[in-house]
């Protein structure tokens, strides 16, 4: 009796290990699962006085890393109300792209030319993809990106919004529809909806518009109105937001949304 009871014992032993293993293996699978687009937001603070230095390495990495076979983006920004402050967002087809542009020779001397420069480490940040809905839709339709009297004179923000865990799919589907709208504002050049790949509650709307005029007055349309009378209550917290100068793309026509997202 004693016999059969250890039996079951350990065949009961060996099923949980299993049913633990599967459980794992499809965690695994569900963490790796592809991503539509590769987008990264790196975070940089400069020490007081190199901010020129950091932006003419910065801007050489750029122009070279748009080159690149996978990358759709490369935009380099400053923030308006702490110049110490800078954001690369990178944009890639796929896996493939970031993890190439790290073995470049542009990136390399990047880095080390930079290293110096860095008052905290740098901080990166990986979201995917809501709106637009494909990769493609992000690489500039204009063939010029840079022009010589310097940075863009375009209104570029990013704003961070925290959703009530449960509440994301809601609110990607009221930001999507205001997105979808807003690009056909006359003022808009675009308005990217990004889902935070470590965080699903976390989100970011990169807003772009010719003027500053135009971005308040984005906030009389009829579908900004909806859409902040209907997320208001996803909210975890109130939303922020950062204002930027827009060092490269320089090109006010670089930074429009492509035709295929209308």
């Amino acid at each position: 009796m004693r016999s059969r009871s250890a039996v079951l014992l350990i065949a009961a032993c060996f099923c949980y290990i299993a049913l633990q293993s599967t459980f794992n293996f499809a965690s695994v699978v569900q963490v790796q699962k592809p991503r539509v687009a590769y987008i990264a937001v790196v975070d940089v603070n400069v020490k007081e006085g190199q901010e020129d230095e950091f932006l003419e390495a910065s801007l050489k990495n750029a122009r070279a890393s748009t080159g690149e076979d996978l990358n759709q983006r490369f935009d380099v920004l400053q923030q308006r109300d702490d110049p110490s402050s800078f954001a690369l967002v990178e944009i890639y087809r796929n896996a493939n792209g970031p993890a190439d542009h790290k073995e470049t020779e542009h990136y390399l001397t990047w880095r080390e030319s930079v290293a110096e420069m860095m008052e905290t480490p740098r901080s990166a940040s990986q979201w995917e993809t809501i709106f637009p809905g494909k990769a493609s839709d992000y690489r500039p339709s204009a063939v010029i990106l840079e022009r010589s009297q310097g940075a863009a004179d375009v209104d570029v923000t990013h704003v961070f919004v925290s959703v009530k865990p449960g509440r994301e799919e809601e609110f990607k589907k009221a930001t999507r529809e205001n997105a979808m709208q807003s690009v056909k504002e006359w003022g808009n050049l675009r308005f990217d909806v990004l889902e935070n790949v470590e965080v699903p509650t976390e989100f970011l709307l990169i807003e772009v518009y010719r003027t500053a005029a135009d971005a308040a007055q984005h906030k009389e349309t009829k579908h900004y109105l909806e859409w902040r009378s209907t997320v208001e209550d996803m909210m975890a917290k109130p939303r922020s937001a950062k204002k930027y100068v827009t060092h490269f793309p320089s090109v006010p026509a670089a930074w429009k949304v492509a035709p295929t997202v209308y």
